[in-house]
């Protein structure tokens, strides 16, 4: 897999012509696992999306489908360092290093697929994100994962904003609501922006 970083603009080497290609939003322990296991012990997701288990079966179908087709997987995940802003709104968690931070077991990357990491709730604050949409020329990119109302509304919105066809999945996605309608908002936006939501 290739790893996209966050902190420093790269050269993204990679030509593609695909039709679709699945991004995978955020599916980090943190995020989706109650439970998972470090070192001969158990740790607990420090942000738990409620229903995040629900859908992992789901994705590793839409993955599987499309490794068959030899189409490469965009993974997004949050990559913080101990000092994130994030961290003055948010519990700490997806910290650098930390099996809180990884892909869950049953979605992991393999060596076709591009990881997009990021210290904000939005996969565009990478400065290498456009530029790794725009190389791998993709009539389309399908959406899911968590959080509706943050990190996959932002990307969906930003794809949109630049030029890209994008569709969200909302069998494939869930939300935190922190503030109840939250979620409806967001697909409200992403609606209003051009998003295909299915």
């Amino acid at each position: 897999m290739k790893i996209i970083t966050w902190d420093k603009k790269e050269k993204v080497e990679v030509k593609g012509k695909f039709e679709r290609i699945p991004v995978i939003i955020d599916m980090q322990n943190d995020f989706v696992k109650k439970e998972f296991p470090v070192n001969g012990h158990k740790d607990n997701g420090k942000l738990v999306v409620a229903g995040a288990e629900e859908i992992i079966q789901k994705i590793a179908n839409l993955i599987e489908q499309y490794r068959k087709q030899e189409v490469p997987i965009i993974y997004t995940t949050d990559w913080h360092p101990y000092f994130a802003d994030e961290f003055k709104v948010w519990p700490i968690h997806c910290v650098i290093g930390t099996k809180g931070a990884e892909i869950i077991d049953e979605l992991k990357p393999n060596g076709q697929d591009f990881v997009i990491q990021k210290n904000a709730n939005a996969a565009f604050t990478n400065p290498n994100t456009l530029d790794l949409l725009k190389a791998l020329n993709a009539k389309e990119f399908l959406v899911t994962g968590v959080a509706t109302d943050y990190c996959i509304k932002n990307f969906a919105i930003d794809a949109a904003k630049n030029g890209f066809k994008v569709i969200v999945n909302l069998d494939m996605v869930k939300g935190v609501d922190l503030n109840k309608g939250d979620i409806d908002k967001a697909i409200a936006e992403m609606k209003a922006a051009g998003v295909e939501l299915i």
